[in-house]
């Protein structure tokens, strides 16, 4: 059985061949990577920070749920735009991609009373705005994007998704039983 989420990320075999890819596309842009690399595994992708001589990349391996996030931000290049962090290369079969560094996260900034950035109401507004903006943008290009395999989430189809969740035995199967009650009750 092919290994997954957290195992594939962090299996060495399945790591070493993901750097090769990575260190190539970094050559084909006349970069080398310089100092050690760090991984941040989750279940749904992996990313691994690489410090190169000219700043640090980031390099991405997406699960099959988000496997279409190279593709998209392709499309995104393609119409120019500017507001997400493009690829530098993409492996779209196997859901890859490199990006620059695209500076800190929120959660690394400090709120004003001293808690994780992604704890600022005003920082997410701010974004919240920039990134409904984008989606406007992106509304000429709906079938371009479903053509990569971003999901088809449009709010029209929001209820039959709804639906077809709560139908879905195998998903609701998953819950601990601690917690059964509680998922039945809000399941109905």
């Amino acid at each position: 059985m092919p290994l997954v989420g957290v195992a594939r990320w962090t299996d060495p075999d399945w790591r070493t061949a993901h750097l090769a890819w990575a260190e190539a596309r970094l050559a084909e842009h006349g970069r080398r990577r310089r100092g050690d690399v760090q991984a941040r595994p989750r279940p749904w992708s992996v990313v691994f920070r690489i410090p190169t001589d000219r700043g640090v990349v980031w390099s991405k391996a997406n699960g099959p749920g988000s496997a279409h996030e190279g593709p998209l931000l392709e499309v995104m290049a393609a119409i120019g735009e500017t507001r997400a962090l493009l690829p530098m290369a993409v492996d779209a079969a196997r859901g890859w991609l490199l990006l620059d560094d695209g500076g800190p996260t929120l959660r690394s900034l400090a709120a004003e009373d001293g808690r994780n950035g992604d704890t600022d109401l005003r920082r997410w507004e701010r974004i919240l705005g920039d990134y409904a903006a984008l989606q406007r943008r992106m509304v000429p290009r709906v079938d371009d994007m479903l053509a990569v395999g971003v999901p088809d989430e449009r709010p029209e189809r929001l209820p039959s998704t709804l639906a077809r969740l709560l139908d879905t035995d195998d998903v609701w199967a998953r819950v601990d039983e601690a917690d059964r009650p509680a998922t039945d009750d809000a399941r109905r």
